[in-house]
C-alpha cells in the first residue's frame, strides 16, 4: 500500500470554519428573537438604536443581538479618507462601541460579534505600508485589538465570531462584501454563491449594502438589514455620483426562530426612515 507519508496542509478560511462551526453548535436549536444591525458608529442614528433596544427588551423570550460586520467607522485608516471629512478618531468610536455593548448587555441574552471590512482598516493599512510580511504580522501579534477591549470591559455575554458569516440554526447572518445598484441583484447572486456551500438554510440577513430588501426565490430568502447610518461621506464628496441606484431607508432587521428554524412571516427588516437628502 502506497503511503506518502504526508498530510495535506489546510487553508485559513477551512481552520476558521473549524473554529466558527463550534461557536454555531451553542445555537442550532434556538428559540427565540434576534435583531440585526450594522451601526458605523459614530454616524448611528442612535435614536432608532435605542428604539431597537426597548422593542427588544420587552419581550420575554430570549433574545440575541447580531452586529453584523461595520460597527464603528475607521474611516482615518481607509483608503478613501482623502475623501472624506470625517474627522472621527478611533479611540472615540471604540469607547462608543464597549457603551453600546454594555448597554445591549442588560436588554440580550447573547451579543454576537462580527467583525469585517471597516473592523480590518487598521490591519489593512499596516499591511499595505509594510515592506515586510514578517514585519507585518509581528506588527499585528503585538497590536491591541477589540476582542482585547472586550475582555478587558467584562463583555461576558458576547461571542465573536473570526469570519464574516455565523449560522444561528437555519439562519445566516453575513456580511459578503459585494454591492449592486440594480434593486434584489446582490440577493440574487447571494444565493447562488451560498446554496452549494452552506448547508442546511433557510434565510440570510446580509449587511453591508446600506439597503433593506427582502427576496424570496429557490426555497431561499434574502434579507438586507440595512444601517443605522445616513449614505457615508465619501459618496457624497465631491458631488460625484456615487451610490447611484442605492437611495434606500435607515433601519435593521429582525426575526424569530423556533428550534433551530426560522418562522418566515416573523423575519424582515425594520424601516427607521428614508436616507437623507442631499
Amino acid at each position: 500500500m502506497i503511503d506518502l507519508g504526508m498530510h495535506r496542509m489546510l487553508s485559513k478560511w477551512e481552520y476558521n470554519r473549524v473554529k466558527r462551526e463550534k461557536l454555531e453548535k451553542q445555537f442550532k436549536n434556538y428559540s427565540g428573537y434576534f435583531d440585526v444591525v450594522e451601526m458605523h458608529l459614530p454616524y448611528t442614528y442612535f435614536n432608532f438604536l435605542e428604539e431597537m433596544m426597548e422593542s427588544a427588551y420587552k419581550r420575554r423570550e430570549p433574545k440575541i443581538l447580531v452586529i453584523n460586520g461595520d460597527s464603528i467607522n475607521l474611516d482615518v485608516f481607509s483608503v478613501f479618507y482623502k475623501r472624506s471629512s470625517d474627522i472621527s478618531t478611533p479611540d472615540k468610536e471604540i469607547d462608543m462601541l464597549i457603551k453600546v455593548l454594555k448597554v445591549a448587555q442588560t436588554v440580550y441574552d447573547k451579543i454576537i460579534f462580527i467583525p469585517t471590512n471597516h473592523e480590518a482598516r487598521l490591519e489593512k493599512v499596516i499591511s499595505r505600508n509594510m515592506p515586510e510580511r514578517v514585519i507585518t504580522e509581528q506588527l499585528l501579534k503585538r497590536m491591541r485589538t477589540l476582542e482585547d477591549e472586550f475582555i478587558e470591559n467584562k463583555l461576558n455575554k458576547l461571542i465573536c465570531t473570526n469570519t464574516p458569516m455565523i449560522q444561528i440554526g437555519d439562519v445566516l447572518c453575513c456580511h459578503m462584501e459585494s454591492n449592486s445598484g440594480k434593486p434584489g441583484n446582490l440577493s440574487s447572486s447571494l444565493i447562488q454563491y451560498l446554496m452549494p456551500r452552506v448547508k442546511d438554510w433557510s434565510v440570510a440577513y446580509q449587511s453591508h449594502s446600506h439597503t433593506q430588501s427582502k427576496i424570496s426565490v429557490d426555497c431561499k430568502t434574502i434579507i438586507e438589514t440595512g444601517c443605522l447610518a445616513d449614505s457615508l461621506d465619501y459618496w457624497i464628496s465631491n458631488w460625484k455620483m456615487f451610490g447611484k441606484g442605492k437611495f434606500s431607508t435607515i433601519g435593521y432587521a429582525y426575526g424569530s426562530m423556533d428550534n433551530g428554524k426560522a418562522l418566515l412571516n416573523k423575519c424582515d427588516y425594520h424601516i427607521c426612515k428614508w436616507q437623507g437628502r442631499i
